[in-house]
């Protein structure tokens, strides 16, 4: 099924096999593209996976470790642009979560997260959450955003991720009388935004409180500045692996390095402390070979630069240290469009 996936623009598939196969044996070099026969790539459908794979090894690893991301596909501006079919793909596993035919532990998916696969909802627009599913759901979010769990790092972004998009369950005038948000069962949330402008403390004894968590490990702020300086370092973002470690662990807080045509965004007043800890990602936005001077230009101009500087075709061995520097220079100022 390869072929279903060939592209001349290196898509994370192609990076997957080359990383697995090795370069000179990835078959996706060798065949011609079949995407044109629907009927024969639909049995591969299921692989659109690793186009959506996302890092969220832990600090202190240094192996990858690979989880489906399916909010990307399944936003509604995605869907509006490209279909649905690239949502239905990544979100066939998690079928028993949404449908209600059978149960998952029918299927031999009782160990599936179904709350991983919250965005397939989208999918399953007539689709009510039980009582029983509402209740597990509550008793997570009490679990991880309890006090504890928000005295550090891995426990603070785990309470992030699960309560992002129910912020307007605490306003006033919110959403609480919305049936679709089940906001009784994100009350566990409260804790989360209720939280001091500066963030709060952090604990540093580095205990494991939440082994669970997104980030794989929750170390105290001074390790995590160690690790986080270490990551994003000049060095590192000197290559398209480096840069793409430091943007997987900067992008939630590209807002405090805001500036320019970007000021409205900046969040460094509200949130200094989180800020201070994440100053090494600075690196990522604004290196010293940036060439802020694109962004003035009109779009026509921009996306040639852009092609000129980071488009390699099917070719990996163009990526030189120099075209990296280049790209990444061009680049730097709009990485938080490609932020999750």
């Amino acid at each position: 099924g390869a072929c279903c996936y060939v592209s001349s623009s290196y898509l994370p598939i192609e990076q997957l096999f080359d990383e697995y196969y090795g370069a000179s044996n990835n078959p996706m070099k060798t065949v011609t593209s079949c995407a044109s026969s629907v009927g024969f790539c639909q049995q591969y459908g299921s692989c659109e996976h690793l186009n959506h794979m996302k890092d969220v090894a832990g600090w202190n690893s240094d192996e990858v470790n690979y989880v489906v991301d399916v909010s990307t596909p399944c936003k509604a501006e995605h869907i509006a642009q490209f279909g649905a079919l690239q949502c239905s793909n990544v979100c066939q596993p998690a079928h028993c979560c949404f449908s209600g035919e059978y149960a998952c532990d029918d299927v031999q998916l009782g160990h599936l997260k179904c709350e991983d696969y919250k965005a397939c909802q989208v999918l399953y627009p007539n689709k009510n959450s039980s009582t029983k599913e509402l209740l597990e759901l509550a008793e997570r979010i009490d679990k991880v955003c309890s006090v504890s769990s928000l005295t550090t790092v891995g426990g603070r972004a785990e309470c992030q991720d699960v309560c992002s998009d129910h912020l307007c369950c605490f306003y006033q005038d919110g959403c609480t009388n919305d049936p679709d948000k089940n906001c009784l069962a994100y009350a566990g949330c409260e804790s989360y935004y209720n939280m001091p402008a500066d963030g709060g403390q952090v604990d540093t004894s580095g205990s494991n409180n939440n082994a669970g968590s997104s980030t794989g490990s929750d170390m105290g702020i001074d390790e995590f500045e160690v690790a986080l300086e270490e990551t994003c370092s000049e060095e590192n973002l000197k290559t398209i692996n480096g840069i793409y470690k430091c943007h997987n662990k900067c992008q939630s807080h590209l807002c405090c390095f805001a500036s320019g045509d970007q000021a409205q965004t900046d969040c460094s007043n509200q949130r200094p402390v989180a800020c201070n800890a994440y100053e090494p990602c600075k690196r990522l936005v604004n290196p010293i070979h940036g060439d802020e001077s694109v962004k003035t230009l009109e779009p026509a101009d921009i996306e040639t630069i852009v092609f000129d500087a980071c488009y390699f075709g099917a070719d990996p061995l163009k990526i030189t240290e120099e075209m990296v520097k280049k790209c990444h220079g061009v680049c730097a100022q709009r990485l938080c469009c490609f932020s999750d």
